[in-house]
């Protein structure tokens, strides 16, 4: 990257001079002056992503792409170069030795790959000389930028750095990476082009120039395979938007360095023959087709002459695309003001790339004995500057493993998590948590990921979590050492301890700026010893002195050292560190009000919290919560991820606990904010829902106001792990009644986000309440809303049995609504199982139940399900009556959602019927009203089976239209299981 007139523009406008940027961002003022004047040509990666986190702006805000000052391309002939022309390597041996590495920039090659390359496993008796004075030789001749070398010495391998060097297989590989993600995205033109533009660097087979030992050796065919696979994902994409010329113009060069790949030669015909070139389609097929019968002995396969059916019948479809999902970028942001610690980000460059050569999994554990002593911030920021290694994606999981509560998460929460940003749907997630690891690994596999793994409690939490590939890298934090992790699975273990004094004093200098340190030399040093090297410390001390411009540094020196120890052994494991003595200290500077806030958020474990849930917490207005959660920031005792939301790192959570006695109070207060605003937002979910009784608020309480749907529905989604934990806090409290009450408050929204692993851990909780409770109607619903939380897992047998429970529950108390609800889950659960009998059995009944009752929109709900059993029953009389009526009830009661699924259900009916005119009419007038209503999950079931009426009615044309529209619903919402259905009906379609 070159940087020069951005950075500059930049730095003016916030009104920095280049010593106060220099100090910013821990370059010195020599560097910042450099870049500034464009006076080298690359600037390292690590140094621009400083800058920038200094000036608050994403990298690209200040960098542009400039020529490497040495350019290597490997993608062809090997060619070198540099703005004077080509750079001649010397002997051939040289050469090959230069492209073996070049081809695999950032990989150590060992020494044993080196001598079969070049000797085909037989070396001359001096050849460790040979290949030193070889690399010595290639150091001097190819250098980058700052005058780099660009080999350097792992152990017993080499590795090519990338730093001032310009290679075309990393530009390949970064421009391939950038068109999955479009592509993922929705923007397949751009993809496209993304995909073309990495194809066009190549010029030929790798090492075309070479000896065949490197041109049909293994580093050859691994770099080919990328070409292939590239150029089969480009035709895809190419196909689908029509752009068949292009297409054929980057797999035609491939076709002849692959004569026997069917793939390649399927889409090629599909190219031939979406461009009108028929001909040259049949061709294509004639010549492999005599190829693979004579060379191998075998007949094309399914996909080469499914494509000559195709180009024969003249119907060219686009080849499916494979399920894209955005690569994770989970990394939290790294700190703006670290400082130091070369050494151990150098051990960790060291561990991957050991690792790498070794070719096993790569765990590194970043330890340290104290928190705070900055293990997060040494993993993040070494994971941004290296984000680079790792185009497949990134994930983060704070693991709680030292969390004040004592509720570390759980591996398989962290799985479902990975599951869920590597773009699994809720819903293919399998129950046991063993099956659940499997998926994990099975999706991470040969992905070039980054997991980062924070504050680990022991070994037992990370092994569930390490990928099963040497393709991922995995970054483990943690106060223990993991000594499983260390035998077991080679973890390389890097020890974080304090600062030393000059790294200390040069973050001190860094907040606090050069003058002000420099005027004040003694009290720096005062300051210093207080914190003793601990970064949680120095940041504490750095934000009240940055709050205090107005005071001396020796009188905030005099205050801190009349502070007392009030933290010191507060964990057996904990080395000594004055960090009691800083947090008292900050506390003694706080507004009274404020001090009341911090000792009282030390009394419950929430991973983050709001202004709206700090006031129930602490008795005040919201207003006044906020203010004094933003006075807290600003002395760094707590920290604000996001606005609004506020977290405390758990060293000053212990602290602000043990100030003071308990706050059962406060904790009570805030349990009943969480239950009385969910159950409120889900009233706005589901206004159809049978309620509960829950009172009204105590006098206390004050929930968060919600104005409509979509406002429940953010607050879901910004406090759902807070709502977890304030389930867990009422366990802990023995608040039998919140602790249910809290399971049903989340349930609608758990269904709609599919969080389906949460509603069963809220509802195992919640039951275990009503058995304390010994509440007959509390059981019923328990066990009801378990049943059916076991069964949209598939744990079929597990969710029967709750649900049975429950009926027998709402029977004992006569409760006529909770018996038909039981009734209706029934059906529900033998539908699943396909046994229609029993399904209709229970419908029939919950039908019975419910006009006793007499709430219509229940009635309208049970007698379309009640049509529904019928149908699939083949009693298409009865069906259709009781869908009829469910119609006309729906309709005046004004519920659309009802109205919607009786005519889907009508539709069905009359497509049973043969009668496919009324058919299709149903299905219209109901994907008319499931858009109306923004229900895009049951618009694209209806859709679907409207294209299967208008194919049985030989209306093929409107067929495709509409199965179209469905398919890129079913896309859009992850079902994979319809999509792969109505994509082979579609294959089959007549033209």
């Amino acid at each position: 990257m070159s940087t020069g007139s951005p950075l500059r523009a930049k730095r003016i406008e916030l009104g920095l001079s280049q010593q106060e940027l220099a100090d910013r961002s821990g370059l010195s003022v020599r560097a910042v002056r450099n870049l500034e004047k464009n006076g080298i040509a690359t600037a390292r990666a690590a140094s621009v992503r400083r800058i920038a986190r200094a000036l608050g702006v994403q990298p690209d805000a200040l960098c542009e792409p400039a020529r490497a000052a040495v350019r290597v391309r490997v993608l062809g002939p090997l060619d070198v170069s540099d703005a004077d022309g080509p750079i001649p390597l010397g002997a051939p041996m040289q050469r090959c030795l230069f492209a073996l590495l070049a081809a695999q920039p950032g990989i150590p090659v060992s020494r044993e790959e080196i001598v079969e390359t070049l000797w085909r496993g037989h070396p001359p008796p001096t050849w460790q000389n040979v290949v030193h004075t070889y690399v010595g030789r290639l150091r001097k001749t190819v250098r980058g930028g700052q005058d780099h070398q660009c080999i350097a010495t792992v152990g017993a391998a080499y590795v090519l750095t990338a730093d001032g060097l310009g290679l075309d297989v990393l530009d390949f590989d970064r421009h391939v990476a950038t068109g999955a993600r479009l592509a993922s995205e929705g923007d397949l033109v751009a993809a496209a082009d993304e995909y073309a533009t990495a194809l066009a660097l190549w010029r030929g087979p790798v090492f075309a120039d070479l000896p065949e030992s490197l041109r049909t050796g293994p580093v050859s065919a691994a770099v080919g395979a990328r070409r292939v696979r590239a150029a089969l994902a480009y035709a895809d994409i190419a196909l689908v938007i029509g752009d068949h010329d292009r297409a054929a113009s980057a797999l035609r060069p491939l076709v002849d360095c692959e004569p026997f790949h069917e793939g390649l030669h399927s889409r090629l015909m599909l190219a031939h023959a979406g461009a009108g070139d028929q001909g040259a389609a049949l061709a294509l097929f004639a010549g492999i087709r005599a190829r693979l019968v004579d060379e191998l002995g075998v007949d094309p396969g399914v996909e080469l002459q499914r494509a000559h059916y195709d180009v024969l019948h003249q119907q060219v479809r686009s080849p499916r695309l494979p399920p894209l999902t955005v690569a994770p970028r989970q990394l939290p942001p790294s700190t703006p003001w670290f400082t130091g610690r070369s050494a151990e980000l150098s051990e960790l460059d060291a561990a991957v790339t050991t690792a790498s050569a070794a070719g096993g999994a790569v765990v590194l554990s970043a330890v340290a004995g104290a928190g705070g002593m900055g293990k997060t911030s040494l993993a993040l920021q070494w994971a941004h500057d290296n984000i680079d290694r790792f185009p497949d994606g990134q994930l983060f999981v704070d693991l709680r493993g030292f969390d004040p509560s004592g509720q570390p998460v759980p591996p398989a929460v962290a799985v479902r998590g990975f599951l869920a940003a590597l773009g699994v749907e809720a819903k293919n997630v399998p129950a046991s948590p063993e099956a659940q690891e499997a998926l994990y690994r099975s999706t991470i596999a040969d992905k070039r990921v980054l997991l980062v793994l924070d504050n680990a409690a022991d070994s037992a939490q990370v092994v569930p979590l390490l990928p099963g590939t040497a393709s991922c890298t995995v970054l483990v934090t943690s106060r223990n050492r993991l000594a499983d992790v260390v035998t077991r699975h080679c973890a390389r273990i890097v020890h974080l301890d304090v600062l030393s004094e000059p790294e200390a004093r040069r973050l001190l200098t860094r907040r606090l700026g050069t003058a002000r340190t420099a005027a004040e030399p003694d009290a720096v040093i005062r300051l210093l010893a207080s914190c003793a090297g601990l970064p949680l410390a120095l940041g504490i001390v750095a934000a009240r002195a940055e709050m205090r411009q107005d005071m001396s540094l020796a009188a905030l020196a005099d205050e801190l050292r009349d502070t007392g120890d009030r933290l010191r052994g507060l964990d057996a494991g904990e080395p000594a560190s004055d960090l009691s003595a800083v947090l008292s200290w900050s506390c003694a500077a706080l507004a009274p009000e404020h001090l009341e806030v911090f000792e009282v958020l030390g009394s419950v474990a929430m991973p983050e919290i709001g202004a709206h849930a700090a006031a129930a917490l602490t008795g005040r207005s919201p207003a006044s919560a906020a203010s004094a959660l933003l006075a807290l920031e600003r002395v760094s005792l707590v920290e604000q991820p996001e606005p609004g939301r506020f977290r405390m790192h758990d060293l000053v959570r212990l602290y602000a606990a043990s100030r003071t006695g308990e706050h059962h109070r406060a904790v009570r207060r805030l349990i009943d904010f969480y239950v009385h605003t969910a159950y409120a937002g889900d009233r706005l979910l589901d206004p159809t829902r049978q309620p509960i009784e829950i009172g009204t608020p105590p006098p206390s309480c004050r929930p968060q106001p919600l104005d409509d749907r979509a406002a429940a529905t953010a607050w879901f989604d910004t406090e759902h792990t807070c709502l977890l934990a304030a389930q867990r806090a009422a366990v802990e409290l023995g608040d039998h009644v919140a602790t249910w009450q809290l399971a049903w408050a989340c349930d609608t929204f758990h269904q709609k986000r599919g969080e389906l692993h949460d509603q069963l851990a809220l509802w195992n909780r919640g039951l275990a309440a009503a058995r304390a409770l010994d509440d007959p109607v509390v059981l019923a619903v328990a066990h009801r809303r378990l049943g059916l939380s076991h069964l949209a897992l598939a744990a079929y047998a597990e969710g029967l049995d709750h649900l049975r429970r429950s009926l027998a529950f709402t029977e004992r108390n006569a409760d006529i609504a909770q018996q038909a609800h039981s009734h209706q889950a029934l059906a529900w659960a033998y539908e699943q199982l396909l046994e229609f009998t029993p399904a209709l059995t229970h419908a029939v009944e919950a039908l019975r139940l419910y006009r006793a009752v007499g709430n219509n929109i229940w009635i309208g709900k049970a007698l379309n399900a009640t049509g529904w059993y019928h149908a699939e029953l083949g009693n298409h009389h009865e069906a259709e009556l009781h869908c009829a009526m469910a119609l006309e009830l729906q309709r005046r009661e004004g519920f659309r959602a009802g109205e919607g699924n009786a005519l889907d259900s009508l539709g069905y009916i009359a497509h049973l019927l043969g009668d496919h005119r009324t058919a299709a009419d149903h299905y219209r007038r109901a994907i008319e009203v499931f858009r109306e209503i923004g229900h895009a999950y049951s618009e694209a079931g209806s859709l679907d089976k409207l294209g299967r009426t208008l194919a049985e009615a030989g209306d093929t044309a409107e067929a495709r239209i509409v199965w179209n529209q469905a398919l890129r619903l079913y896309r859009v919402q992850q079902r994979s299981a319809e999509e792969d259905r109505l994509r082979a009906r579609l294959s089959e379609l007549t033209p």
